[in-house]
C-alpha cells in the first residue's frame, strides 16, 4: 500500500514512547504524522522538530479520557479524506496502590483511557484503513502477570494484549496487521505519574529503542513485540508459573 497522502496517528504523543514513535516515522515518504494528546505545547515543540527534518505533521489537542474526543478524532480523519496507514494507540497511564485505597477517579480513569478509549478509537478508524495498514497497541509486560498493587493497571494491559491478538485474526482477511507492544520498565514519566519509584537504571529500557523496535517489528508483522529482557522474562514466567502463585508473591510484597 502506498503511504502517499496517508496518515500515521499516534496517541499519547506528547512524551515518552509516543513521542519517540513519532520520531521514527519522520522518513516515511508522503506520510503525515498526527500527534494526539492533551499537552499541546509539548506536541508543538515535537512537531517543530519533526518538520525541521522534513516531516509533515499535524497536532490535535484532545483529551482521550473524554468520549467526545474519540468522535472528534474520527471526524477529523473523515474530513481529511485520507487513509490511515498507522494507528498507534499509546495513550494510557498507571497508578500504584491497593484497589481499596485508590482514588476512584484514578481507577475509572485508567479503564477509560487504557481500555475504552483504545477500543473505541480503533473501531472508529478501521473504516479508514486499507490492506497494509498497521495498528500498534502499546500494552506492557505486566499484561502477562497479575500484580497485586497494580491490579487495575495490569488488568487494562492484559485487555490490550488479548484485544490485539483477537483483532489481529479478525483483520487478517483485510490485510491489516495488529501488533501488541509489551515493553518492560521504560525510562519515561510513567513512574512519577504512577506514584512509584523507577527500577534500577540497568533494568530500564531506553524509550527511543523501545519505539524503534515497536515500529520495526510491527512493519515485519510481529503479533507480540517484546522490547527488553524483563519483558521476555515476564512472558516466560507468565507462561510457566501459575498465576495464583505469582500474584501471591506480589501480595506478600505489599503486605509487608
Amino acid at each position: 500500500m502506498s503511504v502517499k497522502e496517508n496518515i500515521a496517528i499516534v496517541t499519547g504523543a506528547s512524551s515518552g514512547i509516543g513521542a519517540e514513535i513519532s520520531r521514527h516515522f519522520k522518513n516515511e515518504d508522503g506520510l503525515e504524522i498526527w500527534l494526539v494528546a492533551r499537552r499541546v505545547d509539548r506536541m508543538e515543540s515535537l512537531a517543530s522538530e519533526l518538520k525541521a527534518r522534513g516531516a509533515a505533521v499535524r497536532v490535535l489537542g484532545l483529551d482521550l479520557q473524554q468520549e467526545s474526543s474519540w468522535a472528534e478524532l474520527e471526524a477529523q480523519v473523515k474530513m481529511s479524506g485520507r487513509r490511515v496507514s498507522w494507528l498507534v494507540n499509546n495513550a494510557g497511564y498507571g497508578y500504584s496502590g491497593r484497589v481499596e485505597d485508590e482514588p476512584l477517579a484514578n481507577l475509572e480513569g485508567m479503564i477509560q483511557l487504557n481500555v475504552r478509549s483504545l477500543a473505541s478509537i480503533t473501531r472508529r478508524l478501521l473504516p479508514f484503513m486499507d490492506r497494509g495498514s498497521r495498528i500498534v497497541n502499546v500494552a506492557s509486560s505486566i499484561a502477562f502477570v497479575p500484580v497485586a498493587g497494580h491490579a487495575v493497571y495490569a488488568a487494562t494491559k492484559a485487555f490490550v494484549l488479548s484485544f490485539s491478538l483477537s483483532l489481529r485474526e479478525e483483520l487478517r482477511p483485510r490485510g491489516i496487521t495488529v501488533s501488541a507492544v509489551c515493553p518492560g520498565p521504560v525510562g519515561t514519566e510513567f513512574w512519577d505519574a504512577a506514584g512509584v519509584n523507577a527500577p534500577p537504571t540497568f533494568l530500564v529500557e531506553n524509550a527511543s529503542n523501545t519505539a524503534f523496535l515497536a515500529v520495526e517489528k510491527s512493519a515485519q508483522g510481529k503479533a507480540i513485540i517484546l522490547t527488553g529482557a524483563l519483558a521476555w522474562g515476564a512472558r516466560l514466567i507468565g507462561a510457566l508459573v501459575p498465576s495464583t502463585w505469582l500474584v501471591r508473591l506480589t501480595t506478600s510484597r505489599i503486605n509487608r
